[in-house]
């Protein structure tokens, strides 16, 4: 029994002495011997791994095993071809080994690699779908506020259409076009396996307001794009056999960035940009306000006396010049943006986190009350219901972190809170739009100032010297549906979820993703009298 005994304690440092811990290092490249960051490295069929850090490098440890003949390392990275290199000899006394690796270019993307459904990373080769993949740098380097805007020219057979150039409002979008006549027609969206809510809700409803309601954002806006890693679109409805049917539409996946091993790393980002109209409305300026060639004070209608302007066939240069006024041109200045985002990653062997705060806000370029200041001779003191007629700002927060409790389990949890304060201008052409009073009235009629200075009254064309609060008005001054309109918008939202992973056995493997998507939208509309 002794003996027994004697043996196995024999036996086992002889074991031990069999396996060592061996340092792996080196560097990933490109062709263009471009560094490449956060690209994987790791032992084929092992568990020991890690990704590249800011210039490229790699260094982990592995057991080495001296009874076997070689080990197999791989490396890989979106967009580029996987290599995998083979390490031999290792029955010396040699610690550190050097292995260098020069990616190709994936042109027919065959191996990257998507977050499917349940949070499954699956190759593309293997979805059996068509997917186009858009890369991160033309999102983040896009002046748009929303990412559906940012996509219109990347993707084939992505249609994108902006309902509006307001600041911060929707935008239309479908894929190969509409499939449905009674359902709706926008793809799903996915952010880091789970579903997410793209609503527009319109100001007001169309319910309850009958006269015209604003443009809205869509919640497609709250994603910060400096926190996109990819974007994957998969066309048709073969989608739906990955999604089910709400994927009929196409699906647009989209992946976070995540954090990397290695030292913290704090990126400040900032852009300022500037807007206007590309194209203003031509308006004829060849009749005044009336109706069959006589002037009709308070008219609706533009067919009065025949105005003596310039490029006109009945121009006369020896009769004074008629005044005209080109009313798409007088309400617009210049709008701006800025955005501004920082962002920390970095992370242990074990454990990876990324953060990131984000803030954003653009100006549309319609006149602010104090420039129109400017254009007339007095105000006499009035204060408008709002001084910037269109604008929006949004500012975002994201935690996203992955551990490994085991070699075989991890989690896996991202968190994004958003909050949206939106102004939107009525531009409907309908009583109390925008683009009613602007196209329609005369070229010969001034609306500023659009409070007659007497009464201090809402003035249109339709009603020029109003006597009354209410007046007689058939569309509004454009300027008063800029400054005393007010209809705001003011969202709150989080969303996001948690990851459970367990790699049972090589062929088996369990996912557990449960995710949350909550928002909180407040609408405030004021129209008052006139």
């Amino acid at each position: 029994m002794k003996y027994f005994f004697c043996v196995l304690f024999l036996a086992f440092p002889l074991r031990l002495l069999a396996v060592e811990l061996v340092t792996i290092y080196g560097k990933v490249v490109s062709e263009s011997g471009e560094e490449l960051i956060g690209a994987n490295v790791s032992l084929v069929d092992g568990t020991s791994g890690t990704a590249t850090d800011s210039n490229g490098d790699f260094r982990f440890e592995m057991l080495n095993v001296k009874s076997q003949e070689l080990f197999l390392i791989k490396a890989s990275y979106i967009g580029y071809q996987s290599s995998i290199d083979t390490l031999r000899d290792m029955k010396t006394d040699k610690k550190d080994y050097q292995i260098n690796f020069v990616l190709s270019a994936d042109v027919m993307r065959l191996e990257s690699v998507v977050v499917t459904g349940v949070g499954i990373e699956q190759e593309t080769k293997k979805l059996g779908v068509s997917i186009e993949t858009v890369r991160k740098e033309q999102v983040e380097d896009s002046p748009e506020v929303s990412l559906v805007s940012a996509l219109r020219g990347n993707v084939s057979g992505l249609e994108v259409r902006k309902t509006s150039g307001d600041a911060g409002t929707n935008a239309f979008f479908r894929i190969r076009g509409t499939g449905t006549i009674s359902g709706g027609h926008e793809p799903l969206v996915i952010v880091d396996g789970s579903p997410i809510s793209t609503r527009t809700l319109d100001s007001g409803g169309r319910e309850t307001s009958e006269r015209g309601h604003p443009e809205s954002s869509s919640r497609m806006a709250d994603i910060n794009m400096d926190d996109i890693e990819s974007i994957d679109v998969l066309k048709g409805a073969a989608a739906s056999a990955i999604y089910g049917s709400r994927a009929s539409n196409g699906v647009i996946l989209i992946t976070t960035k995540s954090g990397t091993t290695g030292k913290t790393k704090i990126t400040y980002k900032v852009n300022y940009g500037i807007s206007g109209m590309n194209k203003i409305y031509p308006l004829q300026k060849h009749f005044g306000q009336g109706d069959g060639g006589d002037f009709v004070g308070g008219g609706s209608y533009s067919w009065g006396k025949v105005l003596n302007v310039k490029g006109s066939k009945w121009f006369d240069s020896s009769r004074a010049e008629d005044d005209v006024y080109d009313h798409v041109e007088n309400i617009t200045e210049i709008g701006n943006n800025y955005e501004q985002t920082v962002s920390a990653m970095g992370g242990s062997d074990k454990t990876t986190f990324y953060f990131s705060m984000s803030e954003n806000y653009e100006r549309a370029h319609w006149q602010t009350f104090a420039e129109y200041k400017n254009t007339v001779s007095t105000v006499f003191g009035h204060q408008p219901t709002r001084q910037i007629p269109s604008d929006f700002l949004r500012r975002t927060f994201r935690l996203k972190g992955t551990h490994f409790l085991t070699e075989k389990i991890t989690l896996t949890g991202s968190m994004s809170y958003a909050k949206v304060e939106g102004n939107q201008v009525i531009r409907a052409h309908s009583t109390d739009g925008l683009a009613k009073g602007l196209l329609s009235t005369p070229p010969d009629f001034n609306l500023r100032p659009y409070l007659e200075p007497t009464t201090q009254y809402h003035r249109s064309s339709t009603d020029p010297y109003p006597e009354t609060r209410d007046g007689d008005h058939r569309w509004n001054n454009p300027y008063w549906v800029l400054y005393e309109l007010s209809q705001t918008q003011a969202v709150e939202r989080a969303y996001g979820n948690m990851k459970f992973h367990y790699n049972i056995s090589p062929w088996l493997k369990l996912n557990y993703v449960l995710g949350t998507d909550f928002s909180l939208d407040q609408r405030n509309d004021i129209m008052p009298t006139g």
